[in-house]
């Protein structure tokens, strides 16, 4: 987790203080945020036609309960890959197909902070956390697999 910045939030008076910045949270359409957040979410083994509608400028919607939105801001279509058992040689191996694709998403927020990661809304980022993300035309879900504050 290299690439994720931790730091704590303490609350003074009933409001909330981030230690770094000693300043208090944003506001926005009533909820509190503390950070700019960049993510990107793995979306594996997905129809070239699934994987044409994700674009970046898109505004998607992250969490039904709360209505959270984020914003794509890269869209990187790879062929799929996948493991097979190679009966020759007794081992595993990758090959990549064109037929399905590999998507990697990469999404804005503004996210609050906390000591296990991030929270937009009711929806937790972290590496490995598993992420479903709905847009025009799509509705998939993935995994994260990369944070960057900022």
């Amino acid at each position: 987790y290299e690439n994720v910045k931790y730091y704590s939030v303490e609350f003074i008076n009933g409001q909330a203080f981030n230690e770094r910045q000693k300043t208090v949270e944003v506001t926005s359409g009533g909820k509190k945020y503390d950070v700019s957040v960049m993510y990107t979410v793995l979306v594996t083994d997905q129809l070239p036609e699934v994987a044409g509608n994700m674009k970046p400028a898109e505004n998607i919607l992250l969490d039904t309960a709360s209505n959270s939105y984020g914003d794509v801001t890269d869209v990187d279509i790879r062929p799929a890959r996948a493991a097979y058992f190679n009966n020759k040689s007794g081992k595993y191996e990758m090959f990549e197909t064109n037929e399905r694709k590999d998507v990697y998403v990469t999404v804005s927020v503004e996210a609050t902070d906390n000591e296990w990661g991030y929270d937009v809304g009711e929806t937790h980022i972290r590496v490995g956390e598993k992420q479903v993300i709905s847009g025009h035309g799509f509705a998939v879900s993935g995994y994260i697999v990369d944070i960057q504050e900022g």
